[in-house]
């Protein structure tokens, strides 16, 4: 091995270096090549003195007097001629890996400018912490911060203070001399200190919308719309916004109360905050006393998860007919919709909402678990799905019947669930203890093409969350139960609770997701969480305290909060990790049908469920054969494409040939 007489030191700004120079006069430069392409490079300048003694052995005297020796079999050769170095052609902050920016920021890098070079950008974004997209010149070349590689549109860092990156080759070192000028070997490579002005901390208000109502009329409805005119003002961090919208109320037991939540419409699909462009959006008031910043923090935590449909929130001071309303959380609506969950509902996708408020115009409940389930989307009452809404419902209750009977049987409902994301659903949930789950209620879950033997159930958007924190049972934020079960409510209380609890304990699949996720965002995302709350709360906190000159005080006393919010989270984080089931990752992870009892699939013909009744998922319509132990047929019947249900006395039959047990 090498020995390096010096300290090593990494992230420290090095001087006396022109790499400029270095490329151009490589004569001025020593290789000692190692091995396979690799080496260490010492301009001249920084060497005093080389040596080679009887046992030829290489020692290198750097300027500040230590020493790197290498024996004879630790390297191979040595030269003055090497690689030039690398260098960065293309550094900036692109929306798409930086969800919460509303536009791309990029600074052109100027490649004959003295090193290292000094990059400013000009940020729109609440959070501080930022995914950077870059190239280099170099074909293998890599990138570090320190010693940590970089990976372009993954690797992510909080930009509070500079972050120096450096381009290298890897493998190869270069000698380098610090301000102090003590000497080290560092990447071979060129540095460039990232400084980020955050345009957040610039202004001192949060985005104005401006709703006035044709006629100066009020909303006083959920179910019809007013025309009105509407007006976005960005402050610098968003693009002003004009256009003319339909709104109206929302919400059950948030529009009983004076500060009211609206739904908006517009005729064509728009982008405010630099969103995804969708007709549907929201305004929630957050009128329970300090729960304007649970959503934020529940909604950061699902983005972080990458749950599906994962809602973002921008806080807004609203004026409606000219008075001002209040302090708001502009977010998406949740529906089949291109900005929240895009799939295609004239093709069989489905939204359903699990919700005791069983509203909707179209609904039923399950047959197992008795779960109230709204069809949300598509709206059934009009075209094109009016002519055949009761053939569609149907379709959608006996899927959605047939996932519910395979839970409560253990029965393969893996395969008709995506369990990943059911685990980043649950887990965000389980991390704020929203306890809306166990009623249930705003409980969505979608199917891309329902009654399709291969489309699976898929949980979420997030929604819903100012009854989380410990609101349910104290009516307080942040002051009790962070060491409550998500499950602790029992089945007089809704039959939510029994459902989840079998969806995450029917299944060693879906347990070990369960811990695979919650490891890797205790580990990769959680302090970003927590640092999201400050930030957050810098931004919207003008917001909050013009909010508490209209209603009741409160946003006077959000700062004094920020620690409790902390200490909730860091104590319910910590006891669910503590009682969480815990498995060996490194394990290959289990099938979904390693535990499934009366399972058989054949890609030619169905899969057929036993249970307290029998369900078959067929891929295509065809006959089926049911025959009692004995070999004798007892029924025949021709099934559709999706699922079907039919009820059989208890036994054993034979289905298409295969062995299926009805209890």
């Amino acid at each position: 091995m090498r020995r390096i007489i010096t300290y090593l030191c990494v992230g420290v700004l090095l001087v006396s270096v022109n790499c400029v120079s270095l490329m151009a006069q490589k004569a001025d430069t020593l290789f000692v090549y190692v091995g396979e392409g690799c080496f260490d490079a010492f301009p001249r300048n920084l060497v005093l003195n080389e040596k080679t003694d009887a046992q030829s052995t290489l020692t290198i005297t750097l300027a500040d007097n230590s020493e790197i020796a290498y024996t004879k079999e630790e390297y191979d050769s040595i030269s003055h001629m090497g690689p030039a170095l690398p260098r960065l052609t293309s550094f900036k902050f692109n929306n798409k890996y930086n969800d919460e920016m509303p536009w791309d920021v990029e600074v052109a890098l100027q490649v004959d400018k003295p090193l290292p070079q000094h990059i400013v950008l000009d940020v729109p974004s609440i959070t501080k912490y930022l995914t950077p997209s870059f190239k280099t010149d170099t074909e293998g070349a890599v990138v570090y911060v320190g010693d940590e590689v970089q990976e372009s549109k993954v690797s992510r860092h909080r930009f509070t203070d500079d972050i120096i990156y450096t381009t290298s080759l890897p493998g190869c070192r270069l000698a380098r001399q610090k301000i102090d000028n003590t000497c080290s070997m560092g990447h071979y490579g060129r540095d460039y200190v990232v400084s980020v002005n955050f345009l957040t901390e610039s202004v001192s208000e949060v985005p104005r919308i401006e709703i006035d109502v044709d006629g100066n009329r009020d909303i006083t409805s959920r179910s019809t719309y007013r025309h009105a005119k509407f007006r976005l003002y960005g402050n610098g961090i968003y693009e002003d916004m004009e256009d003319s919208v339909w709104i109206k109320g929302r919400g059950n037991s948030s529009w009983s109360y004076p500060k009211k939540p609206y739904r908006l419409k517009f005729d064509e699909k728009v982008s405010p905050f630099g969103l995804k462009k969708g007709k549907s959006w929201v305004l929630l008031s957050n009128y329970q006393s300090n729960s304007m910043m649970t959503n934020a923090i529940g909604m950061k935590a699902a983005r972080l998860a990458g749950t599906a449909g994962a809602n973002h929130i921008i806080p807004v001071d609203l004026y409606l007919n000219g008075d001002y309303r209040g302090s708001y959380n502009f977010t998406e609506k949740v529906g089949i919709a291109n900005n929240s969950i895009d799939i295609d509902e004239e093709n069989g996708g489905v939204l359903l909402e699990l919700d005791q408020y069983y509203d909707e115009t179209y609904k039923f409940y399950s047959d197992i678990y008795y779960l109230p389930t709204n069809v949300k989307d598509p709206d059934l009452s009009e075209e094109p799905f009016k002519a055949d809404a009761e053939e569609r419902l149907k379709v959608i209750k006996n899927d959605f019947n047939a996932f519910c009977i395979a839970l409560n049987k253990k029965m393969g409902y893996e395969y008709k669930m995506d369990v990943d994301a059911f685990a980043r659903f649950l887990m965000v949930n389980d991390l704020i203890l929203n306890l809306e789950l166990g009623h249930p209620k705003s409980t969505y879950l979608y199917n891309e093409n329902v009654g399709d033997i291969s489309s699976q159930w898929v949980f979420g958007p997030v929604w819903d969350l100012d009854w989380g924190y410990g609101y349910e049972n104290h009516h307080s934020y942040y002051q009790g139960g962070s060491t409550t079960s998500l499950f602790s409510k029992n089945s007089n209380f809704g039959n939510g609770t029994r459902f989840f609890r079998d969806l995450l304990q029917n299944s060693e699949l879906t347990k070990k997701k369960y811990y695979r996720v919650w490891y890797y965002f205790m580990q990769d995302s959680y302090q970003e969480l927590i640092d999201y709350i400050q930030d957050y709360f810098d931004y919207a906190n003008p917001s909050f305290l013009n909010n508490a000159q209209l209603w009741r005080g409160d946003g006077y006393n959000y700062e004094y909060y920020l620690g409790n919010i902390r200490e909730w989270l860091d104590t319910r984080s910590t006891w669910i990790m503590n009682h969480i089931e815990v498995y060996d990752l490194s394990d290959p992870e289990p099938q979904p049908y390693d535990n499934v009892q009366d399972v058989y699939s054949n890609p030619e013909e169905c899969i057929i469920i036993g249970g307290e009744v029998l369900s078959i998922f067929a891929p295509v319509p065809q006959r089926i054969f049911i025959r009692n132990a004995g070999g004798i047929l007892i029924k025949s019947l021709d099934v559709e494409v999706g699922t079907t249900t039919i009820t059989l006395e208890p036994g054993i039959y034979l289905i298409n040939n295969k062995k299926v047990v009805v209890r």
